[in-house]
C-alpha cells in the first residue's frame, strides 16, 4: 500500500486554527475533539455528553463511553443525503442537510494533487490551480 507519510498509520488529523482558538481532531482517536481558547488550558470535548450541541447529537448514535467513528460519519454523510434526495422528490424546496457539496471534494481532490506534486517537486512552493 502507498503512503505519503511513510511510517504512519493513516493517522488521519485536522486542525483548525483561529483568532480566539483552535480545534485538533485525530481519526485514531475519533471520539475526541481537543478545543484550545486563547489564552486558556486544552479541553478535550468528547462525544456523547450533554455539553455537545443539538447537532453533534443529531448524529451520536451511541452514548458516550461506547466508540463510533469513521465508518459512522460516512453513515451521517449518507443519511442526510438521502433525505435531501427525498425531500427533492417530493418537491420540497430548501433544508436543512448536512453534507458536502460535490465542490468540495473537486477542491479537496486538487488539493491532494497538488501536495502530491509539490512533494515531488524541487521547489518548495506549488501554485494551487484556480478552480
Amino acid at each position: 500500500m502507498l503512503q505519503i507519510s511513510c511510517g504512519e498509520e493513516n493517522n488521519l488529523n485536522i486542525r483548525v486554527y483561529g483568532t480566539k482558538g483552535s480545534l485538533a481532531w485525530q481519526q485514531e482517536h475519533p471520539n475526541e475533539l481537543k478545543f484550545i481558547a486563547k489564552n486558556e488550558p486544552a479541553r478535550i470535548l468528547r462525544r456523547g455528553n450533554g455539553y455537545v450541541s443539538d447537532r453533534a447529537k443529531k448524529f451520536t448514535r451511541l452514548p458516550f463511553g461506547h466508540p463510533e467513528a469513521f465508518i459512522e460519519a460516512f453513515a451521517n454523510i449518507y443519511l442526510e443525503a438521502v433525505a435531501a434526495i427525498r425531500a427533492k422528490l417530493a418537491g420540497q424546496r430548501g433544508g436543512d442537510f448536512d453534507f458536502p457539496p460535490v465542490d468540495d471534494g473537486v477542491y479537496g481532490m486538487a488539493f491532494l494533487e497538488t501536495a502530491v506534486k509539490s512533494a515531488a517537486a524541487s521547489a518548495k512552493w506549488t501554485k494551487f490551480p484556480k478552480l
